[in-house]
């Protein structure tokens, strides 16, 4: 969109011209889900999604046995975090009792969900670190009404920077850190500062790759990385797609986002061909209302936002979103070629992030922790010092 008059120069025609042929919402939602298979018949097309699905394949985590549970283990926990704890407990705990962990350190732990669920289920001792007081607090009286004592949870008002004394005096050598979902530079420093440490061993579950910081430090943090002539080093709108593999969608949602697509980009192109506007222009939210109606009512709503005086009459407006759909179309088409790439994007940094480890005499393994379709973020970094 942004590259508008130009936005195809970077797509191979013939792709977008398959692509754009596809109007069933069903056969979208599936191309949306990465489902090519009997959609796409153009042959290099296939291969290129064939090429991205070999290189982010990765082992399933191994199963031990379930969690144990009580009548108080999943109170007040959402589907997908329960499923999360459910696939991860048993992991930690095998690495606790084969790695001989004195302590667990969670990472970022909020009100300690999994923490909580720990100590409960397998009496590990655990340290909950956060820099919010108010989550801090929720959690500890969550865990003291359900049972749970003090020796063996403690939570720790604690700000997770690598040069942070409070964070640092926590990661002693016997211990284990464990961050699931561990925002942006939440992870990188969780990584290095337990590395450097000399912990026992780590998990890390990164995600919210958009925040890390605009310089770039908190990527190709391997020194394999480094050695590239030209390291791969990531935008704020590569980072935010490498946030997009494995987005939960349905019919319904598909279908909404093709018209929001449609207006949004029919909208950036009149700004360009008729009003002086090749920048982006931020309008700000958008009730689902403001697609339900004409293109027109949908201009003037969003013109009114910013101030700007709309010289076309609704008629006009009409008719250039249809004279538009061909261009539009092909924009939305191309926006399926470049989400395909979303999972290799985050592949780069997590695996970036596993060689570090492996530079730091660590024994590594990356991990599909989670169903897709229940935890878009289903990666896990899975380390333990070598002897």
């Amino acid at each position: 969109m942004l590259l508008y008059p130009n936005c195809f120069d970077f797509f191979p025609s013939d792709w977008l011209d398959e692509i754009s042929q596809i109007d069933n919402t069903s056969d979208l939602l599936a191309l949306e889900k990465k489902y090519y298979e009997g959609l796409i018949k153009n042959k290099e097309l296939i291969e290129f999604y064939q090429e991205i699905e070999n290189l982010t394949q990765f082992p399933v985590a191994p199963s031990y046995p379930p969690l144990p549970e009580d009548k108080y283990t999943w109170i007040k926990m959402t589907p997908k975090k329960k499923h999360e704890i459910q696939k991860l407990a048993p992991l930690i705990n095998e690495y606790y009792r084969s790695q001989n962990i004195e302590r667990i350190v969670d990472i970022g732990g909020g009100i300690g969900l999994l923490s909580q669920t720990l100590a409960k289920s397998y009496q590990h001792r655990i340290i909950s670190l956060d820099m919010d007081q108010v989550l801090q607090s929720t959690g500890e009286a969550r865990f003291k009404r359900y049972g749970g004592t003090d020796q063996s949870l403690q939570f720790k008002q604690v700000k997770i920077l690598g040069d942070e004394p409070k964070f640092l005096a926590e990661l002693h050598p016997q211990r284990m850190t464990v961050g699931l979902h561990t925002c942006g530079t939440l992870a990188v420093d969780q990584i290095k500062a337990s590395a450097q440490n000399n912990l026992k061993a780590i998990i890390s579950l990164g995600c919210c790759y958009l925040k890390l910081n605009d310089d770039g430090k908190d990527q190709n943090i391997s020194q394999f990385s480094q050695s590239f002539s030209t390291p791969l080093t990531m935008n704020p709108f590569a980072l935010t797609l490498a946030c997009g593999a494995h987005r939960k969608v349905s019919y319904e949602s598909i279908s909404f986002k093709r018209q929001v697509k449609f207006y949004r980009y029919t909208l950036h192109t009149l700004l360009a061909d008729h009003y002086q506007h090749s920048e982006l222009i931020i309008f700000g939210s958008s009730s689902g209302k403001d697609y339900d109606g004409r293109f027109c009512d949908y201009v003037k709503i969003q013109f009114q936002k910013v101030g700007f005086t709309l010289k076309h009459t609704e008629e006009e407006l009409e008719q250039y979103y249809q004279d538009k759909l061909p261009t539009v179309k092909r924009m939305y088409s191309a926006g399926f070629i470049r989400d395909a790439l979303s999972r290799l994007l985050e592949v780069y940094l997590i695996l970036d992030r596993a060689i570090y480890l492996e530079e730091k005499n660590y024994r590594v393994e990356v991990l599909e922790v989670f169903d897709g379709e229940m935890s878009p973020r289903n990666l896990g970094i899975f380390a333990h010092l070598k002897n």
